[in-house]
């Protein structure tokens, strides 16, 4: 028997949705801008011991510190906002398949080409990395260095396995997701009038995913066995979003949340001004604060909590925008 999903049939029929495609699509091109910029970075350092802990496959001596406010920018928000997208039509999907052929779909698409083409094209990626680092162009030696000294590096590739596992966990926590209140009351469609509370929402579930972990890790720190990689801080932040995106695709998220009437859509002019005002507050305080610790002025646990909550108020005024 073929699960169902709340207000999601097999033959419902949907209209394609172009808004989702052209944001898919620039959030594609600022994927690849951003890993690209970090080569130019002012922060970028490269590591001849072992490439892989460089900032960049390749760090040029040319820098511009306007690509590292760009960087910072990226970094805010694109990954939580590509596994909110990430889960938004899981539903629908699910709804279509039962569960053996939604686990055979989700490894063909996402966990086989990472690795297999993943691993390729990071081959490929790290080549100039490791004649960087040896001055050797012998491919052999290259690919053997990969496999053991480097620890075979997923790269920016880590995402498709994250979201694998993010796939997983959403197929396992699915019985639970068809009883659950909130969820099947629309309470996020009846926030689309409430963008504030909404916000205030979204905030404080990030504060929660994100600040703890980070303040104890380091909000830098990257762990991994393998390919397995992933920044030590973020997995149940993402998670966290990605479980939005798949609250949200539960509903019918164009008629509430992303419709054309929507507070959200409408006032689209006060987010862009929000989102600007974050972020500028966030880059203007961050040295302030490292120089109120420095000087002995604010201990470093306060300096912390005001960072990472104007951090997520600037990350949740930009998923708005």
């Amino acid at each position: 028997m073929e699960p169902k999903l709340i207000g999601i049939t097999k033959n419902s029929v949907t209209k394609r949705s172009y808004w989702i495609d052209y944001l898919r699509s620039t959030l594609t091109i600022l994927v690849i801008a951003h890993h690209s910029a970090i080569a130019y970075a002012t922060f970028g350092k490269f590591h001849k011991e072992r490439y892989i802990a460089s900032t960049s496959p390749v760090v040029d001596m040319r820098s511009n510190v306007g690509l590292d406010i760009f960087i910072n920018f990226n970094d805010i928000f694109f990954m939580s906002l590509m596994f909110l997208i990430g889960g938004l039509f899981l539903p629908g999907s699910l709804a279509r398949k039962n569960k053996d052929a939604f686990v055979r779909d989700r490894t063909l698409r996402l966990f086989l080409p990472f690795i297999t083409i993943g691993t390729l094209l990071m081959l490929i990626a790290y080549y100039p990395s490791y004649y960087l680092a040896t001055g050797d162009t012998n491919l052999i030696r290259h690919i053997a260095d990969f496999f053991t000294h480097q620890g075979w590096p997923a790269g920016p590739t880590w995402f498709i396995c994250m979201l694998f596992v993010f796939n997983i966990v959403f197929l396992i926590g699915y019985p639970w997701l068809k009883r659950c209140p909130v969820l099947s009351s629309g309470t996020f469609g009846k926030l689309a009038k409430r963008p504030s509370l909404m916000f205030f929402l979204l905030l404080c579930i990030s504060w929660l995913l994100y600040v703890p972990i980070a303040h104890s890790v380091g909000a830098g720190t990257w762990r991994g066995i393998g390919p397995f990689d992933f920044q030590y801080s973020r997995p149940l932040l993402y998670l966290g979003y990605f479980l939005i995106g798949v609250a949200l695709g539960l509903g019918d998220f164009e008629k509430t949340v992303f419709s054309q009437n929507s507070d959200i859509v409408t006032r689209w002019w006060l987010w862009s001004i929000a989102c600007l005002v974050s972020f500028v507050a966030l880059t203007l305080v961050s040295p302030y604060l490292s120089s109120l610790v420095r000087d002995g002025n604010l201990r470093e646990f306060p300096a912390w909590m005001i960072y990472f909550t104007l951090y997520l108020c600037s990350c949740c005024n930009l998923l708005y925008n």
